[in-house]
């Protein structure tokens, strides 16, 4: 029957026929898969490079930190010791341990310089502020004994009087001279000896004294003394007695008017003295 074979066209075997649009729809399905495909990789690719260069930002200080300081590392490593010039080192001896710290002073090699630099390595001391040095100190005591016997006030001194009884003398001091005054004076040495050892000239003034070989303020040595007044060298109402220990008087005198007077004295003895002037050693 022609009616019923027309009714089912699949029966013969045909493929069914499709229009234009359904055949142009069906080929778009897979391009447009396809770009969003592409689309997605694109992204993430730019993503990738993103977190990349981030990254690289945020070590690039690090490692140009690390870079100058490798690089500085390197021009202080790569930098020539200086040598020493010719003229140093000809005037710097091969054992220059030996030269003295900057916080060393450096002395003359003269008398002074020399005195200065024993007193300074054994911690000699001048107390007096008058004197920086101790040649500074030991020239004027000599310069004392050259200019020799001084007025002070109302009575007169020798110099080694004046040195032991009113300048006076720390241990210091005469380690000092016993080691500075035969170096620049040697001639007065002989009296800062004395002067030391408590048996320097005296001069009495008025007062009583005990008659000693050795001894301080208040002590003469034995021997032969003259007045010969005081400035204006006359003498007037004196008196002066020698007496024992125990007060007995051996020999005294009243001078109403004289030029000098004499009087010798012994060990043992006590010597007062009223308005005689200064008496003086007899040489």
């Amino acid at each position: 029957m022609t009616s019923t074979e027309n009714s089912h066209p699949e029966a013969n075997g045909s493929e069914p026929e499709m229009d234009a649009s359904g055949s142009a729809s069906a080929a778009q399905r897979p391009s447009e898969r396809d770009g969003r495909r592409t689309r997605l990789v694109t992204l993430a690719s730019a993503l990738a490079v993103c977190v990349v260069a981030l990254q690289v930002g945020r070590n690039a200080p690090a490692e140009a930190d690390q870079e100058a300081a490798g690089a500085s590392a390197a021009r202080v490593s790569a930098s020539p010791t200086p040598s020493p010039s010719p003229s140093a080192s000809a005037a710097s001896p091969a054992t220059s341990s030996a030269a003295p710290s900057p916080t060393e002073p450096e002395f003359p090699d003269t008398s002074a310089g020399r005195l200065d630099k024993k007193a300074y390595e054994s911690g000699w001391v001048v107390e007096a502020e008058d004197y920086g040095s101790a040649s500074e100190y030991t020239n004027d005591v000599c310069q004392t004994f050259k200019d020799g016997p001084m007025a002070l006030g109302g009575w007169w001194a020798t110099p080694g009087q004046y040195l032991a009884e009113q300048a006076g003398l720390t241990k210091d001091e005469e380690k000092i001279l016993r080691s500075g005054i035969p170096q620049l004076c040697p001639k007065w040495w002989p009296q800062v000896k004395r002067a030391m050892d408590d048996t320097y000239e005296r001069f009495i003034d008025d007062g009583t004294y005990d008659v000693a070989a050795k001894g301080g303020f208040g002590v003469m040595p034995p021997g032969t003394y003259r007045s010969e007044g005081g400035p204006l060298g006359n003498i007037a109402d004196c008196y002066w007695e020698r007496t024992t220990g125990s007060g007995d008087i051996v020999d005294n005198n009243f001078v109403t008017v004289a030029r000098s007077i004499t009087v010798t004295v012994k060990t043992g003895e006590l010597f007062t003295t009223e308005n005689c002037g200064v008496w003086k050693p007899v040489e």
